[in-house]
């Protein structure tokens, strides 16, 4: 087997990612708002599309500022560098990540900033006219994330992605250096961080995240209904979700079968390969090669071996046809288990001690 060095570039002009779990992305929901006055709110509006043939048109009202002026259309949206913001006819929803505006790849994981790079949406929205009761808003999308710093290249782990299977994932997303599965309440995706935000020099960050995408997914995971209770929560709570989510339904570590697919991954990987010179040798093959190591603790060299059996009195003609066989056992366990520092067992091993401590 060919031996490949993994180059890991380490950036020495750039800040340290912190390793904290913290919020990536809020998605809220408030049904009932004010404006002020139309003219001064900052949304724009986006009309339907009218029927050519009959010169119909789906325009639903939007909403009515303070002096009775009725705004309708598809849509009214406002989108600044801190949020997205948009009025569909049924409420007001705003999307926005507390994190990455205030930098490139370290998370907000602190009660006191959390709740402060919130009030900043909401405040720029008062100060346009809209009025609500911010919090009593609704939470129907949460990402938890956290950045870690790999023994090796993000793109190298793309084996390794494979073995993560969601329970009932209806999308799976594979690309050079992230994987993503996922189903309508909520998924997991892993990617290159320091690629992905073109600030940080090294090759290593890797970002995993956790997306609850439906208001009652949030409930069940955190038991919190509206974005006012984050506080009372706290970011402890949030980090203990996002570790049990990791550990026990995403990598499944603490699911039994799971458990020994992790554990074991390397072994099949060489069984299946065992397998596709020869089903019919295979498992014996691997149970000999399994003793390999024990042999080579005890004797150190095939040569020392063949002392001992020549001394046990076994002709040399006996011996050299068994060392023959031993040295091909050794040559086949090398060739399976010698570089092993990027083998599937011990990525999947490092994924859930970096992502679960």
């Amino acid at each position: 087997m060919p031996f490949v060095t993994m180059i890991v570039t380490t950036p020495s002009n750039t800040t340290s990612p912190t390793k904290d779990i913290g919020v990536d992305k809020l998605t809220l929901f408030v049904k009932d708002f004010g404006v002020k006055s139309i003219s001064d709110c900052g949304f724009l509006v986006q009309p339907s599309t009218i029927d050519l043939s009959t010169g119909c048109t789906t325009d639903q009202l939007l909403f009515k500022d303070r002096y009775g002026v009725e705004v309708t259309g598809s849509k009214a949206f406002r989108n600044t560098d801190l949020y997205q913001a948009t009025m569909n006819g049924r409420g007001l929803m705003i999307q926005f990540n507390p994190s990455k505006p205030y930098h490139p790849y370290n998370l907000v994981s602190d009660d006191r900033v959390l709740d402060e790079r919130v009030q900043n949406v909401f405040n720029d929205l008062m100060q346009k006219g809209v009025k609500a009761s911010w919090k009593d808003a609704l939470l129907i999308r949460m990402d938890l994330a956290k950045n870690v710093l790999m023994d090796n290249p993000v793109n190298t782990y793309g084996t390794a992605f494979t073995w993560i299977n969601q329970k009932r994932s209806k999308y799976v997303r594979q690309y050079p250096s992230g994987y993503g599965t996922s189903n309508d309440s909520w998924g997991a995706i892993f990617y290159d961080k320091g690629e992905e935000s073109g600030e940080y020099e090294g090759n290593n960050l890797l970002r995993g995240e956790i997306q609850f995408k439906r208001h009652r997914k949030i409930v069940d995971a955190i038991g919190c209904k509206y974005v006012g209770q984050l506080g009372s929560l706290g970011m402890g709570a949030l980090k203990e979700v996002y570790r049990d989510t990791m550990r026990d339904k995403v990598l499944k570590v603490s699911d039994y079968s799971n458990q020994y697919t992790i554990q074991y991954a390397d072994e099949i990987n060489v069984l299946q390969s065992l397998k596709t010179k020869s089903e019919r040798t295979a498992i014996g093959e691997h149970m000999q090669m399994m003793g390999i190591p024990n042999f080579l603790e005890m004797y150190g060299s095939p040569k020392v071996y063949a002392d001992v059996l020549e001394k046990a009195g076994f002709s040399k003609m006996t011996v050299s046809r068994h060392m023959k066989k031993l040295r091909e056992k050794i040559d086949l366990f090398a060739m399976f288990y010698k570089d092993d520092r990027n083998t599937v067992g011990k990525m999947l091993r490092e994924l859930t001690f970096k992502l679960v401590a």
